[in-house]
């Protein structure tokens, strides 16, 4: 009988240079010594020693696991700051070529993982690679030209670390995607600094609880609607002007329009003299 493998609860974050091959080679050669000046900086800061992580470096990104014991809140609470405000001062000043402004993904995940011939194999260690090149990550850093930074957390950390209102990031400063990469199907977290997610329509096709007309759901049913988890907090009513009409958005699900009522719905309903019938994930 073979002996149980050993494992052990680690934390575990991906970064990523946006548009790194973009660069000649000299750029990529001065973004890569920013890159690792920057991280080194953010986790002095932090109190971390990048010495003691396990580190897979892929010239434009890197796959760190923490060593054990490391708290997650630390990341979410310290570094993440941190690693916002070493980009931010990067590039705010500008040297020579081949310098250039850098902008990041950040990914961050937490599980069981385990050491292997040639790195940490896993679906843990797989998760937090998924989400750092989840399209989704890549439309926040696009449509935010403002910030330098996007960090995307896995459900497990939103929900363990993220809910309990002790940190000083909000919940509602998040916005939940669903991220679909090969068969992998996960609900993560969003978070850009000094970005208001919730009011980018561009971000809407993520929604976790989009229709899916394409992918069977875990009833085996095509259509289905994937449901937000119940402990994502929604965010607070917001109004929004587009043109002539007035929204009022509350959460991710129930939208008013002209004092129509529309809702992700797999029956029949009506309100008024309105009929609903069968209606799924209506839009505007």
């Amino acid at each position: 009988m073979p002996s149980p493998v050993k494992r052990e609860i680690r934390v575990m974050m991906s970064a990523d240079i946006e548009s790194y091959s973009d660069r000649n080679d000299a750029e990529q050669d001065a973004a890569q010594h920013s890159f690792v000046r920057i991280l080194r900086s953010a986790a002095r800061r932090t109190k971390l020693n990048p010495d003691e992580w396990d580190i897979q470096w892929a010239g434009d990104g890197k796959f760190s696991v923490l060593p054990a014991g490391t708290s997650v809140s630390l990341l979410t609470e310290t570094f993440i700051q941190e690693f916002d405000l070493a980009i931010a001062t990067h590039n705010a000043r500008p040297r020579p070529t081949p310098w250039t402004r850098l902008r990041f993904r950040l990914s961050l995940h937490e599980g069981p993982v385990r050491e292997g011939p040639t790195g940490m194999p896993g679906r843990h260690t797989v998760e937090v690679n998924r989400l750092l090149n989840a399209d989704a990550a890549r439309t926040a850093l696009k449509v935010c030209r403002g910030s330098g930074l996007v960090v995307i957390v896995s459900e497990r950390v939103f929900n363990d670390y993220l809910t309990d209102g002790y940190g000083q990031l909000s919940p509602t400063e998040f916005r939940p995607v669903r991220v679909k990469v090969k068969r992998n199907d996960y609900v993560a977290y969003l978070y850009v600094p000094g970005c208001e997610l919730h009011e980018i329509p561009e971000l809407d096709v993520f929604d976790p609880a989009v229709v899916d007309d394409e992918t069977p759901s875990d009833a085996g049913q095509v259509g289905a609607v994937v449901p937000v988890p119940p402990s994502s907090p929604a965010p607070h009513a917001q109004e929004r002007q587009n043109g002539p009409t007035q929204h009022i958005v509350y959460g991710s699900q129930h939208r008013f329009k002209n004092s129509n009522y529309q809702e992700v719905h797999n029956g029949n309903i009506n309100v008024g003299d309105i009929d609903l019938s069968r209606r799924r994930g209506s839009r505007d």
